[in-house]
């Protein structure tokens, strides 16, 4: 019962890992082995070569990866030494709403 209630208390938070240079997809390779949530936004980049032409999957935002974890989660991530800055965000404290009759609006 006392595991039961540690489990309940334990809350997940949005963190925005500012990770060393080109580590992105080894840190989600990792949370995704440790099933941690993340979102790391891939876009398809052309390099050009004499030869032929390749294609990469690069990050959108370079040095950047949101990570959805509880403390566990957040020391586990921080023990991989991919990561140089991890801040929280809380989503419900960035958006404010305002309720107008029928109709949400965000402010």
């Amino acid at each position: 019962m006392l595991a039961t209630r540690l489990l309940l208390c334990q809350a997940y938070y949005w963190h925005v890992a500012r990770v060393k240079s080109r580590r992105e997809k080894a840190l989600a390779n990792y949370l995704f082995k440790q099933a941690i949530g993340y979102y790391l936004p891939l876009v398809k980049k052309r390099q050009a070569s004499k030869k032929r032409v390749r294609y990469s999957l690069a990050p959108v935002f370079p040095g950047c990866l949101f990570m959805h974890a509880d403390t566990t989660g957040r020391y586990n991530a921080l023990r991989t030494n991919h990561i140089m800055v991890l801040t929280v965000t809380s989503i419900m404290q960035s958006i404010s709403l305002e309720v107008d009759s029928d109709t949400v609006k965000p402010v």
